[in-house]
């Protein structure tokens, strides 16, 4: 596999390509679902206000159980290696773009009939499900493609700038959108959904999933050397939180894979003069020896996950595995708070820019800071990559979190008549937020982590995404309740020239506070939980090495097991 350069223009391998088609082709949807299924429902079609919420409270649900349900239902799925992702992006991805194209034509001509609410629900509960399917699967690749974590963050720098050309969509949509004639919008969305087909096709068919296949792949059932208890030197795999008991038993005795199997010229290929069974067996002996005393098991038949000793792994059973893991809890709590940062922007950033920003920047600089917030962000991650490339995902997740707690602070200290410094310090916040790009490349190696702590002859890396989506999409809905408790009543639908002085000073006092003060204080939370993550510097090295190693030493059993390599 190429490897990454480390200059903010992106390595463009084929692999790279695939992967980042299908952020392409998921920009393209979300960008053009997100703004305008809202305005063509409450405008066009005329939504009851009741239907409205309660299809918004049918969603809420939805979206909160079908992360790990799907993520568990493909992680359980009968194939294996690359069998178990592909399907899911190449037959997902059409059914998504489908799914897309549902608002864009009524169900009904009536205004604010139960048909035109039901549709609502539908389209929202659809495009959401397709959504988690594909995408579930697709960041689930970056820990399943590679281990290296340089071609991990080239892959990511490819699908951040295929999705800022996706994102486009959106500005050529906002000139053919009318609510009064859709065909031209609609033909647009039909052109949309084609090449974002296309590109799901591309991924599915093009993506190179080899290591998947290599050391992941489905070990024969009832092979008696998985059924061997290896000895252990050893109390634990990867004991890097803290979370893991010592269990020294069986701590004398033979390798697995070495019994009856003493290296011979006759133990290897024609012609190999037996160097490579040997050193074969020396692999497995030291990996044996470092890996643990609990005996390694095959799927089940079904194509469940397994637990140590042959048992079929539930799906409680997987999740007290992961709750066991410290690292797990660290991110999930960092990246709660990144998604709880990331969608009050989102939320208020119209609110700042009207009641705030338009009232006391001057017209020419209030323009390019606007313009500037809004575009810059999409670039940011090729600019810093070569940061995540030199000094690891860890510092740099860590540096944006003490930049958020800085910049509020000095924002604080200026005060709103400093205009210039603290829209400077906001401009700085919205860059550093785009560090959440590369939080899943930190989740990746959260991944591997249980995949060699639980020893796992299969990935079920969609499933640990699954659960982490499971608390940390809570943040989403937790957000813009958070703001508007905050803000004085009337705040975001009265105007400002409609208030009193009185009022539109407490408004523009509580604009600025809110500006400061929620970046400020989820840099902070996040400082701290970030201090206590463990999976970077010697401590990630040593276990990639380790998983390396593990990933060896499964291909030699297959192999082993299988009789490939034997005479």
């Amino acid at each position: 596999m190429a490897v990454a350069s480390s200059s903010w223009l992106p390595s463009l391998t084929t692999n790279a390509l695939a992967f980042g088609a299908a952020s392409f082709a998921s920009s393209v949807l979300c960008t053009l679902f997100s703004l305008y299924v809202t305005p063509v429902f409450t405008s066009v079609y005329k939504i009851d206000d009741r239907h409205f919420y309660a299809s918004h409270v049918v969603f809420a649900i939805w979206n909160a159980i079908n992360d790990p349900a799907f993520a568990w239902l493909i992680d359980n799925t009968t194939a294996s290696g690359g069998d178990r992702r592909l399907p899911a992006i190449k037959y997902g991805g059409p059914l998504w773009c489908l799914a897309f194209l549902i608002p864009w034509w009524p169900w009904s001509t009536e205004p604010g009939s139960f048909l035109v609410g039901l549709h609502f629900c539908v389209s929202i509960c659809m495009f959401d499900s397709f959504l988690t399917y594909v995408l579930l699967v697709h960041c689930a690749l970056l820990a399943d493609l590679t281990t290296d974590n340089t071609v991990r963050n080239n892959y990511n720098n490819v699908g951040s700038l295929l999705g800022v050309a996706g994102g486009a969509a959106g500005a050529v949509s906002y000139y053919l959108y009318d609510g009064k004639d859709m065909a031209p919008f609609r033909s647009f969305c039909l052109g949309a959904a084609t090449v974002s087909c296309l590109g799901f096709w591309w991924t599915g068919t093009r993506l190179d999933v080899g290591r998947l296949d290599t050391f992941r792949r489905e070990v024969p059932e009832h092979d008696p050397l998985l059924e061997t208890t290896p000895p252990a030197s050893i109390a634990h795999t990867a004991p890097l939180d803290g979370a893991t008991k010592p269990n020294s038993r069986n701590n004398q005795g033979t390798a697995v894979g070495m019994r009856s199997r003493t290296p011979t010229r006759d133990s290897g290929p024609a012609g190999s003069g037996g160097s490579e069974g040997e050193a074969a067996t020396v692999v497995a002996g030291r990996v044996a020896s470092q890996l643990g005393n609990a005996p390694l098991s095959p799927k089940t038949s079904t194509g469940g996950a397994v637990a140590r000793g042959g048992r079929e792994l539930s799906f409680w059973g997987f999740t007290k595995q992961l709750s066991s893991h410290w690292n797990f809890w660290l991110y999930v709590s960092m990246n709660f708070m990144e998604n709880f940062n990331a969608l009050f922007d989102q939320s208020f950033f119209v609110f700042l820019d009207t009641k705030l920003f338009e009232r006391v920047v001057p017209r020419g600089p209030h323009g390019v800071l606007t313009a500037l917030c809004l575009y810059a962000p999409k670039l940011m991650t090729q600019v810093l990559t070569p940061v995540a490339d030199r000094y690891g995902t860890y510092k740099l997740i860590m540096g944006a979190a003490l930049f958020k707690l800085v910049a509020g602070v000095l924002m604080f200290a200026c005060g709103r008549p400093a205009w210039p410094l603290w829209t400077l310090l906001f401009l700085g916040n919205r860059l550093a937020a785009t560090a959440w790009g590369f939080y899943n490349l930190s989740f990746s190696d959260v991944i591997d982590e249980d995949t060699l702590r639980n020893k796992r002859p299969e990935s079920m890396s969609v499933s640990v995404h699954g659960l982490q989506a499971l608390f940390v999409k809570p943040a989403q809905s937790l957000a813009p309740m958070v703001g508007m408790a905050f803000l004085p009543a009337g705040a975001l639908k009265t105007d400002l020239v409609d208030m009193t002085m009185r009022q539109a000073e407490r408004v523009q006092a509580a604009a600025f506070t809110l500006m400061w003060a929620v970046p400020a204080g989820c840099g902070l939370v996040q400082v701290l939980i970030w201090r206590a993550y463990r999976l970077h510097g010697a401590a990630l090295k040593d276990m990639k090495m380790k998983l390396k190693e593990w990933e060896r030493f499964l291909s030699y059993k297959r192999d082993d097991a299988t009789g490939v390599g034997m005479a």
